[in-house]
């Protein structure tokens, strides 16, 4: 006997791109009290027009709460008009909660506009995860900047599903080593110790650093770092790819890891930026004044340990 099953109640499947109706509506602002607001802010149903001067390049931001858990793979759209004279250079990161509040769920990559142009953003996220807001990166380099940009009401469309390449393992063929032949770690296979590092810089002590070299192969872009805190203090850890001569650096993404607890950093590139990876950095206790957390910076001198779990690409 042949088994035919009753599809006929089953929910129509959407189909790829279709728009997703009833999602949250991004409200862009700047929320940080340490420093002066670069930004005006005008908002005409949902379209942001953001006037910003000074604004001091990677140091400024703007955030939008944006919690929403799709029920299907989805991309996140941000429409973004440059209606200035030159071209601007901007970065759309995605938000997920984390123990010690917002963590990076993906971070985008960067994007030039030329004058006068508007791009779309679409930032792939997998049915069940939830997305807790935005970062949104304008104008970015290391000058002062002035200008505008106009930020149209965010969609969420539908991505279909996708085969997702295959995960490899790479933890046991790399070898870590210390960053930098001066830095207090020490590194024994998987594990990384730091001793006696001052916490008085505002920028944050860059010298608990460890590395290890790998060529990200063809259709490689996602890596996923699992790191468990070995130490007696939160830990603050900025991890990077870079090429083979250091610099430059991609995707360079901080967490906070609670004394005891296990995080998993994913970083995600495009494929032209993946081709030129040759080094994964790390480095720890980096506690700069302008991070998130800066209030759970322990005093210095300051000692600790850091196990890497697992290395994964794909």
């Amino acid at each position: 006997m042949t088994f035919t099953p009753d599809t006929s109640s089953e929910p129509e499947q959407p189909e790829e791109g279709d728009v997703i109706e009833g999602t949250p509506a991004a409200q862009w602002s700047f929320d940080k009290t340490d420093v002066t607001n670069p930004y005006t802010f005008s908002n005409e149903n949902g379209t942001y027009t953001i006037t910003y001067s000074s604004a001091i390049g990677w140091n400024f931001n703007i955030a939008s709460g944006y919690t929403f858990t799709p029920a299907v793979n989805v991309n996140v759209n941000v429409t973004i008009t440059n209606p200035n004279d030159a071209a601007i250079v901007v970065r759309i990161d995605l938000m997920k909660n984390g123990a010690s509040g917002w963590e990076t769920l993906l971070q985008g990559t960067e994007v030039t506009i030329g004058a006068n142009e508007t791009v779309t953003i679409s930032l792939p996220v997998s049915a069940g995860q939830e997305i807790a807001g935005m970062l949104a990166f304008l104008d970015v380099n290391n000058a002062t900047q002035s200008g505008s940009v106009v930020i149209a009401p965010v969609t969420l469309t539908t991505a279909g599903a996708t085969e997702s390449p295959a995960e490899k393992d790479i933890t046991d063929s790399l070898t870590f080593v210390k960053a930098g032949e001066n830095d207090p770690t020490t590194v024994e296979g998987n594990k990384v110790t730091w001793t006696g590092l001052s916490m008085e810089s505002a920028d944050g002590n860059w010298s608990a650093g460890f590395k290890a070299e790998y060529d990200m192969a063809d259709g490689e872009t996602t890596i996923k770092i699992t790191l468990k805190n070995t130490s007696d203090h939160a830990v603050r850890v900025q991890a990077s790819l870079r090429n083979i001569a250091w610099n430059p650096e991609f995707g360079s993404t901080g967490v906070i890891i609670g004394a005891g607890e296990e995080t998993t950093i994913t970083i995600t590139l495009s494929a032209s930026d993946a081709a030129q990876v040759g080094i994964i950095s790390f480095y720890c206790d980096i506690w700069p004044s302008w991070g998130e957390g800066y209030d759970q910076r322990p005093e210095g001198p300051v000692s600790g340990s850091m196990e890497i779990v697992s290395v994964k690409v794909s």
